[in-house]
């Protein structure tokens, strides 16, 4: 009797481990911060709102997340979620300036910040002189360029 009991525990305990994992599967709820925006009929583009900060050369050199050797002078970020290789146009909200980097790192793991920049990346957004701003990410194409780009005109929606 109790070795019966024991096996369909075992299977019970399989069988809504086995639902929960499909049900994550299926309905993954968005991080804080991010919204889909309907672009053009029957396409939406992910975008993000929250603070950004940068690092600089005390990580030059170092390894990131992706395997690849953290470059503080290439367009780069860190995102906790967003797949590697992902390309982003961050928007600083004060001063409309705006820049496309790409995923290779994961974080930031501070002050509910959403975004790490590379130093090239964060100083033509004016981050490098006050250490965190409010920015604007949306996921771009993969083949944008990388760098300083034009702000868009529909920032406000």
């Amino acid at each position: 009797m109790i070795l019966f009991r024991r096996l369909v525990v075992s299977v019970l305990s399989s069988f809504f481990f086995f639902l929960l994992t499909l049900t994550d599967a299926t309905a993954r709820p968005m991080a804080p911060g991010t919204t889909k925006v309907a672009s053009a009929p029957g396409s939406t583009t992910t975008v993000l709102r929250g603070r950004a900060s940068w690092y600089g050369i005390y990580f030059q050199g170092r390894r990131t997340t992706s395997g690849e050797r953290y470059n503080r002078f290439a367009y780069t970020c860190a995102h906790k979620t967003l797949p590697f290789g992902t390309r982003l146009r961050v928007t600083n909200v004060k001063n409309g300036k705006s820049v496309v980097v790409r995923v290779s790192d994961r974080g930031p793991y501070r002050h509910q910040r959403i975004l790490d920049l590379s130093e090239v990346a964060a100083k033509p957004l004016g981050i490098v002189d006050c250490g965190a701003a409010t920015v604007i990410a949306e996921v771009v194409e993969t083949n944008t360029p990388l760098g300083p780009t034009t702000t868009p005109t529909n920032l406000a929606t």
